[in-house]
């Protein structure tokens, strides 16, 4: 054991004594040297210049270039906007409170009560093969379309009940893509050449907002993709298109991922639309008719199943626009996707005793109707939607807050999220809410923030505090997020990129379920958009270091229990927040061995049968060993095998340091000849130890856990395509 001395050093006595700051005004001193030298450095350093479009820098020639257009009106420059909805529909307050507050108008026709006799008449006597709930929303379909042709209109744009749409429709993305439409189509037929692309096509010109109606017939808007192989998309001139810059599409890794394949394989840049003709769409989420294509759905095509059988409404039209040359298009990505709620189709089926599955969903999941919570909320998530109005951040029945909402989608950046109420109401108005700190450039108030955050985390008395419960108390007490609704979001965004968003949790039977990190999550979302600042996310599960090297089957059998839920809450996260697989983990923390090999060297047998009495205390053994810990990835398997591999050849580096440095600690209090006993004990017990029983024991138990944590995961990533992508395919197959 090592000692040292403490020397008393005199020093002159002065006739004044040193003035020593005030530890507080230390602090602002630095932080105010800190800032201006950030400052001058910013200054000269110049500023970033704007980043461009995408697309441009991919060299599309397909590409136009859409200045800021005023939004579209109320109906979206169509005649009317139709929903196809039962009056007894749950979906329909969130639908209208979804159009409210972006300021679009929607019709919803009566529809029938249809009975089994309309059923049978609509169904082919050569072949049917379509379910009672196909043909039932068909007919819905159908219904819609006498009543568009009685009321005189030139075009509709039709949407199903359950389908969501980003905040920024009507103010950004329709203006874009109805430019798009309406170069295309003056192109084919010959009013523009495609030299001039870089002058926008106006409504006058082009004989209407999405161009001479009597141009096209079918606008696929809305679907669950047109998709085809980049053979096919490589000749422009079978499938003519217009690509737009459009900065409201969700980066790709928060894409579905047969859009994202599908997007990268044909060549499309992130934050870009392309508008084509359609080749194979399927799903009629949002599809816009004209009347001629009406006329010809209802009168020809589409009145009735046809002969040989159909499985469902929008496959019909998939036909109509592959086989029967009607004139599509589409917009890829779409502009409208359903909400991962359960299907109607599958319900209605159900009510016949065929799904049973469908039917249990529905009277448990989702009691008070088909994919809406107790309040009419729509449940799920839209897939390529980057802020859907239909998520439940933004459901409230306050007029103050629906107004507030309005609003916000007009005066914020399409990038932003819109919170799901009003901020408190902040007294602190000067100056935008940010005081004097409002003559610092962004960054240099970003580096005060970050001073500033050790006050929030000083509670938890712990440099680099896990998210519990005090940590979520103290952050929604702190001052700051009071002061203005700027600071506020300023603050929140370097909070997130600078704490480690993860909960510890005890394995022991008796813990009580935890949600310290959803409530975080949770005050944070309603005042930031969260992913762009989010690093990783995670749960962290600590271990006893005596079941990890001797209970191993009583820890596994914990673990199931514990496993699974942790996986399910992670899963919950990624769908409401939209955070990447790659961001989540689950980290196993195994205790260190120092206790361990401390009882295993004072009960050797070597030296209980030697004189060295003296060293059976186990502080003699005792050393300091860093916590042997790995992360899981919920994703990728081979980066969770190679964290478990470091940590084993951590921990092996360990314990040979702990031979070396355990022999220079004891030779001060042993003889020679009880050291070579000694090193006897180190080398022939303790190292054979860890190495044939610790180690296997603990690569066994780990690659366990990683095993059932990616099969789990994958499990539920399969489910929710399944599920998301094939919404109809239970129908379909549940032939009659």
């Amino acid at each position: 054991m090592h000692h040292a001395k403490a020397a008393a050093v005199a020093f002159p006595s002065r006739s004044r004594s040193p003035v020593m700051l005030d530890p507080r005004r230390r602090r602002f001193v630095i932080i105010a040297v800190v800032t201006l030298i950030c400052f001058f450095f910013y200054t000269y350093s110049g500023h970033p210049s704007t980043t461009i479009s995408s697309a441009v820098q991919a060299g599309l020639d397909y590409f136009l270039h859409v200045p800021n257009l005023p939004a579209a009106n109320a109906t979206l420059g169509f005649g009317a906007i139709v929903a196809v909805s039962q009056l007894t529909s749950k979906r329909r307050n969130s639908l209208l409170l979804a159009a409210n507050i972006t300021d679009i108008d929607i019709t919803i026709p009566d529809q029938p009560i249809w009975t089994d006799e309309d059923v049978n008449n609509f169904r082919t006597k050569n072949g049917s093969l379509i379910t009672r709930g196909s043909a039932m929303a068909w007919m819905g379909h159908l219904n819609v379309l006498r009543w568009f042709l009685d009321s005189g209109l030139e075009t509709m744009l039709v949407m199903e009940d359950d389908v969501d749409w980003d905040i920024h429709l009507r103010t950004s993305q329709v203006p874009k893509v109805a430019a798009a439409m309406r170069t295309l189509l003056t192109e084919q037929n010959g009013q523009t050449q495609r030299e001039t692309r870089q002058k926008i096509v106006t409504p006058e010109q082009a004989g209407g907002y999405w161009g001479n109606s009597e141009e096209w017939d079918i606008l696929y808007l809305g679907h669950c993709g047109d998709m085809f192989s980049s053979h096919s998309w490589a000749n422009e001139t079978e499938v003519p298109r217009v690509a737009v810059s459009d900065t409201t599409l969700p980066s790709p890794e928060y894409m579905h991922i047969l859009t994202r394949r599908f997007l990268r394989e044909i060549g499309i840049p992130v934050k870009t639309r392309v508008v084509h003709k359609s080749v194979s769409p399927l799903c009629t989420f949002g599809f816009a008719l004209s009347r001629p294509g009406a006329r010809r759905l209802l009168t020809d095509v589409a009145g009735s199943e046809p002969a040989g059988g159909s499985q469902a409404y929008d496959v019909r039209i998939l036909e109509a626009c592959r086989d029967l040359n009607f004139r599509c298009w589409s917009a890829n990505p779409e502009l409208f996707h359903h909400q991962d709620a359960p299907s109607e189709i599958a319900i209605v089926n159900a009510k016949k005793g065929k799904d049973h599955s469908a039917k249990e969903h529905d009277f448990k999941a989702s009691p008070p109707g088909i994919g809406v919570d107790t309040e009419g909320r729509l449940q799920g998530a839209a897939p390529n939607i980057a802020c859907g109005i239909r998520g439940s951040s933004f459901w409230t029945q306050d007029p103050d807050t629906i107004e507030y909402l309005k609003e916000n989608q007009k005066t914020h950046p399409p990038a932003g999220q819109v919170t799901e109420k009003k901020f408190v109401d902040f007294s602190f108005k000067s100056d935008g809410g940010l005081g004097s700190l409002y003559h610092f450039p962004k960054e240099i108030r970003n580096i005060i923030y970050g001073f500033v955050v050790p006050l929030v985390t000083a509670s938890t008395h712990d440099d680099n505090p896990a998210i519990d419960d005090d940590l979520v108390r103290a952050l929604m007490a702190f001052p700051l997020l009071k002061i203005s609704k700027q600071l506020c979001v300023e603050f929140l965004e370097v909070f997130i990129r600078s704490i480690e968003l993860e909960e510890v949790t005890q394995l022991v039977y008796s813990c009580q379920a935890r949600h310290s990190l959803e409530a975080l999550l949770a005050y944070v979302g309603r005042r930031i958009h969260v992913i762009p600042h989010l690093k990783q996310l995670g749960c962290k599960i600590e271990t006893d270091y005596f079941d990890v090297w001797f209970c191993t089957v009583e820890l596994e059998v914990d673990l199931v229990f514990l496993l699974p839920r942790q996986i399910k809450r992670l899963w919950m996260l990624h769908e409401k927040y939209s955070v990447t697989s790659d961001k989540l983990y689950i980290e196993m923390t195994y205790s260190e061995p120092a206790e361990l090999i401390a009882s295993l060297a004072c009960t050797s047998r070597t030296i209980r049968s030697s004189t060295l009495t003296h060293l059976f205390c186990t502080n003699y053994w005792l050393h300091k060993f860093d916590i042997i810990t790995a992360k899981i990835s919920l994703s990728n398997r081979s980066a969770s095998t190679q964290a478990m591999n470091d940590m084993v050849n951590s921990a092996g580096a360990q314990i040979d340091e702990y031979r070396v440095s355990k022999m220079r600690d004891l030779q001060r209090n042993c003889t020679p000849a009880e050291c070579i006993l000694l090193e006897s004990v180190l080398n022939d017990e303790v190292a054979p130890f860890w190495d044939q029983r610790c180690v296997p024991r603990l690569v066994r138990f780990h690659t366990t856990l990683i095993d059932t944590a990616a099969e789990l995961w994958v499990a539920m990533e399969e489910q929710y395509n399944v599920h998301h992508l094939y919404d109809l395919a239970e129908s379909w197959l549940d032939l009659d």
